[in-house]
């Protein structure tokens, strides 16, 4: 820093020198307090460019890949029209239009995952009374696979209704109560039960709707890396999974969170926080500054 005096003046002190000093110490932080607020942003819109690629790419491939395996399922149609089969010919063609479905699921996750990471999901939310609805999905799931050979044990008392996007909702709970059908053993049990729970935080909502499926399976060993996408593409190399990667992200969508705890033989505890009131943050908000922070860091 360079001082110029317009006039004569009395001779600089000590005082002064460590004034000065003080000055050039707080015009320099803040300066370097700009540079880092000027590569922030532009990490960010650099994080932002990169989802929105992917997500055109994915988009892009989605559509592509969805179009040859609607003109396959249209041959497998034809083949099970094609005069009198038997019994081995309409196994392998049952078990080729079940495995082009299964690639289509997987292809349709992969499109709602990248659709969340740019916040192109809107929220429509409306009074959605949250025991009702769980307990309704519970009877359903009761019915399809009652002769699998293992119980379910509901504990969803009354609970107030809350604003919040019943569509989404419906879709974290049906992940989850699938999920724990597929890995709870013949003999296990499903556990769902739900409350009202007070909020962790001094900020944000007053209390969380809670529900919770547990099952009786396996447990999980890798409980950090569940709700991430490339982990479930790596533990599942045949039927690749993302549906708790978007459970996840749909739940935060929503204001709340989804929570596990498991352990190693023992099963899986997965909770859906719900708060009572709508979340503060605009419909289609994603987690595009954990995406910039990820880049910055």
């Amino acid at each position: 820093m360079v001082l110029h005096r317009s006039q004569p003046a009395p001779p600089v002190n000590a005082e002064d020198i460590e004034r000065i000093s003080d000055l050039s110490e707080l015009a320099a932080i803040a300066l370097r307090r700009l540079a880092l607020q000027d590569g922030i942003t532009k990490a960010r819109n650099e994080a932002r460019r990169i989802v929105e690629d992917k997500y055109r790419l994915v988009s892009g491939i989605a559509d592509e890949v969805r179009e040859r395996l609607g003109v396959a399922i249209e041959y497998v149609q034809l083949l099970d029209t094609e005069g009198e089969l038997n019994e081995r010919e309409e196994r392998y063609i049952d078990r080729s239009r079940q495995s082009i479905e299964a690639v289509i699921s997987v292809i349709n996750d992969l499109v709602q995952l990248s659709r969340l990471d740019t916040g192109r999901v809107a929220l429509r939310p409306e009074s959605v009374n949250l025991g009702v609805l769980a307990r309704g999905m519970v009877r359903d799931f009761q019915l399809s696979v009652g002769t699998i050979g293992f119980e379910f044990d509901v504990s969803i008392p009354d609970l107030p209704a809350i604003e919040t996007d019943i569509d989404a909702v419906r879709q974290v709970l049906d992940n989850l109560l699938s999920n724990a059908i597929r890995y709870t053993p013949v003999g296990g049990r499903i556990r769902v039960a739900a409350e009202v729970r007070p909020a962790r935080r001094k900020t944000g909502p007053l209390r969380f709707i809670c529900v919770s499926v547990s099952d009786t399976g396996p447990g999980i060993e890798d409980e950090a890396r569940v709700f991430e996408e490339v982990f479930r593409v790596e533990r599942h190399r045949v039927q690749p999974g993302f549906r708790l990667a978007i459970s996840r992200r749909m739940a935060r969508l929503l204001g709340g969170d989804l929570t596990l705890e498991t352990q190693s033989g023992r099963g899986s505890t997965f909770t859906l926080w719900l708060p009572d009131s709508p979340p503060a943050t605009p419909p289609g908000y994603s987690d595009l500054k954990q995406d910039a922070d990820a880049v910055v860091r």
